[in-house]
């Protein structure tokens, strides 16, 4: 479920304190960090989840070892579908 977060909870995300993401905000946006929801002040925390595996190179971020389970299932399935289409 998507939900919005707070600066806090995305200074967590980072690991960092708000303070800091306060400071460093315009340079993370600089690099495709992704800005506020204006009318909501706050982010989206799938756009945010993403622009963290895109700088882990696809990597996991914040996610428990079932999830990251789900998402290898769900990867080897897409893979095995597309497969199938190329016969």
């Amino acid at each position: 479920m998507r939900q919005v977060l707070s600066v806090e909870q995305v200074a967590f995300k980072l690991n960092r304190s708000a303070s800091w993401f306060y400071a460093n905000r315009r340079r993370l946006e600089s690099d495709g960090f992704p800005q506020p929801i204006a009318i909501l002040h706050g982010y989206d925390e799938l756009a945010v989840d993403m622009w963290l595996d895109r700088q882990n190179k696809g990597g996991y971020t914040n996610c428990k070892s079932d999830e990251r389970e789900a998402l290898d299932y769900r990867k080897a399935v897409s893979l095995r579908i597309a497969r199938l289409s190329q016969v």
